[in-house]
């Protein structure tokens, strides 16, 4: 996919996006829109037929727009860097650090401002100011459409993934060569297609290796893609395929991280979040202390801890990809396992204090103190 259908994609992928918050935000304004006020603990007005299927039009149409924007924001933005260029060859893996730092700051406003807004001003206000955000951004981006880098189109990466798969399974029969240089490459056709250059041959997975074993029947100047392919294509099969155990660990990775905004905040709202007598952090807020940690780990890799690295590794980026992932993984296990205590912590306290069927209830357990491994018991 190349850039000019990225850049449409994300641009209709904001329309969208900016539906959804339209709507949200017009629902908390008009009284139409939504239920009465609550009287009391007891006297609630449920939702009409109409008013839930603008909520949950308006989730839906979030969660489109969202999905189309945040997987291809990240490769539109890596896009802009030429890799062949000396001086930009480093500045991708930069990108993606303040990428990244750019997002939780903005996550930090959202779960302390926005958050703050909605509990002392009113959700009108809390929805209104992301909703004109929004807006805005979509007019930034689309006025800096002359500035960005175009690439040439090259044609569906999972055609290409699709016809050596095709093609391997057609010649699965064939005895395969022992030179690999004897294997088929074709760097005219290839060239539009090379990123950091030609994928060289490997020899695991040999079986999709046949593809590219030239027979009588192969025209090697205008090959029949769906029969013959390139070292080259084969690679890239190859590679994502390699990509599968680290994309399935990232399962468990987003399913323990999506416990943040869910279950995290439903344990925060039953436990006592007091800085001071009169001051207490909203329960929407506390996700404030991972962002500040992400925040301040990125500034201080991405300054100090790179040019450590690199007097022991020889690499610019200081430590490789793979192993920046499993440093991460590593981590995530054991402030999951951390999470854990802390729950059975919080459940004691319920128990010991009569409150465990009383989700409403502040079990008198501090917060903070259980982000720091300690119980604060009355």
């Amino acid at each position: 996919m190349h850039t000019p259908v990225i850049s449409g994609l994300l641009t209709v992928a904001s329309i969208i996006y900016q539906i959804a918050m339209t709507s949200l935000t017009l629902s908390a304004i008009l009284s139409q829109l939504r239920p009465l006020p609550c009287i009391g603990e007891q006297l609630c007005q449920q939702a009409t037929s109409g008013q839930l299927a603008i909520l949950y039009g308006s989730l839906l149409l979030g969660a489109l727009g969202s999905g189309g924007i945040r997987s291809c924001v990240a490769a539109f933005g890596a896009d802009q860097f030429d890799e062949t260029d000396l001086k930009q060859s480093t500045k991708t893996w930069k990108y993606f650090n303040w990428y990244y730092f750019v997002m939780e700051a903005s996550i930090l406003a959202a779960v302390t401002v926005i958050v703050y807004i909605q509990d002392n001003i009113g959700w009108g206000w809390g929805l209104g100011i992301p909703t004109i955000s929004m807006f805005l951004s979509i007019i930034a981006f689309v006025l800096g459409y002359p500035l960005y880098r175009h690439m040439d189109p090259v044609g569906s990466p999972f055609t290409r993934l699709l016809q050596v798969s095709v093609g391997a399974l057609r010649k699965r029969y064939l005895t395969m060569v022992s030179d690999p240089n004897l294997l088929y490459q074709n760097e005219e056709l290839d060239a539009s297609i090379f990123i950091d250059g030609r994928l060289v041959h490997s020899k695991q997975m040999a079986l999709l290796d046949k593809t590219a074993i030239v027979t009588e029947e192969d025209n090697v100047k205008a090959p029949y893609l769906w029969r013959l392919n390139s070292v080259h294509r084969v690679e890239e099969l190859k590679s994502l395929i390699r990509m599968g155990p680290i994309w399935a660990s990232g399962i468990l990775l987003i399913t323990a991280y999506a416990q943040q905004g869910t279950f995290s905040l439903q344990q925060a709202k039953t436990m006592d979040r007091h800085l001071t007598n009169s001051f207490q952090i909203p329960a929407g807020s506390m996700s404030v202390f991972t962002m500040l940690a992400m925040l301040s780990t990125i500034a201080l890799y991405d300054r100090f801890l790179i040019r450590i690295a690199r007097r022991f590794t020889g690499l610019d980026r200081g430590i490789t990809f793979l192993r920046r992932m499993g440093i991460g993984l590593l981590i995530s296990v054991l402030a999951t396992l951390v999470a854990g205590f802390i729950e059975v912590k919080r459940k004691q306290a319920a128990v010991a204090h009569g409150l465990e069927d009383k989700p409403h209830s502040i079990i008198p357990m501090s917060v903070f103190g259980s982000c720091l491994g300690t119980v604060y018991m009355e």
